[in-house]
């Protein structure tokens, strides 16, 4: 049976809108998510084939250079060439990056300058969280985007504006496309830079909340505490959690080898 609560998550496209009224207030109108630019219609999708050309590029390269015979005991010869090859390898990361920081193009933009600008700089804001693993996007009910793995893939989009999310093409996903999910906590925490209280919307029980934060936890991979810290500072950051509450949490949320006791791996 699936644990899975959408009560406990925000679409991206709510932490895009909040975010951008964190961040520019008065200014913000909640249609940015759809502006484009005035000026060339299509000039983010020269900018998007200028890239994919300098991609072809490197692999002809790639190519060329595979094809050249070194002899691997000629040492000098044999780092010559795994130079020239790190050089491309280099190359094409930055450019797929690069690719993922350009806007989606939508057929539905909003021709706006300044509300494209806002946009942008809302959406650069987020993919640095996602990046730097400020918060965690989420591919449908159980998937955690990899960023800086999945940005890599030339065929990686994420829709701000639809809260949605095509995975690079990999055999284990049963989709292409997936909601894209945001924890609640986690972006409530997050949001609060920009000095601003978090809108939630009072729903949540101490229960929900510890539930989310200890999903939160366990998707970070190794337990980097013991059971009575963790409950110790939930039940700090938590109105109204009980002791109870977080060890029903606990024996619901963790797995088999946090409930081991002893010391952990620091």
């Amino acid at each position: 049976m699936s644990t899975f609560t959408l009560s406990l998550f925000y679409p991206l496209l709510h932490a895009f809108d909040e975010t951008g009224r964190a961040m520019f207030r008065s200014e913000w109108t909640s249609w940015e998510a759809w502006a484009r630019d005035y000026g060339d219609p299509d000039e983010t999708r020269q900018k998007r084939r200028a890239i994919f050309d300098a991609l072809n590029v490197l692999v002809g390269r790639e190519n060329a250079l595979t094809q050249v015979f070194v002899d691997q005991s000629d040492k000098e010869a044999a780092a010559i060439q795994n130079h020239k090859f790190q050089a491309i390898y280099k190359e094409q990361e930055r450019l797929k990056l690069e690719l993922h920081e350009l806007p989606q193009v939508q057929d539905n933009w909003i021709k706006d300058h300044k509300a494209f600008q806002r946009r942008s700089r809302v959406e650069a804001e987020l993919r640095d969280a996602f990046k730097q693993g400020e918060l965690t996007l989420l591919f449908g009910p159980s998937t955690i985007v990899d960023w800086k793995r999945w940005a890599n893939s030339t065929d990686f989009r994420v829709y701000f504006c639809l809260s949605m999310i095509r995975a690079p093409k990999n055999q284990l996903f049963g989709t292409r496309r997936a909601a894209a999910l945001i924890n609640r906590v986690e972006f409530d925490e997050w949001i609060k830079r920009f000095g601003v209280v978090p809108e939630g919307d009072g729903g949540l029980t101490a229960k929900a909340q510890c539930t989310n934060r200890l999903r939160a936890e366990v998707a970070k991979g190794q337990k980097r505490k013991t059971k009575d810290q963790y409950r110790a500072e939930m039940m700090d950051q938590i109105p109204g959690l009980s002791r109870r509450q977080f060890d029903r949490c606990w024996a619901d949320e963790t797995p088999d080898s946090w409930k081991v006791s002893g010391p952990f791996r620091k």
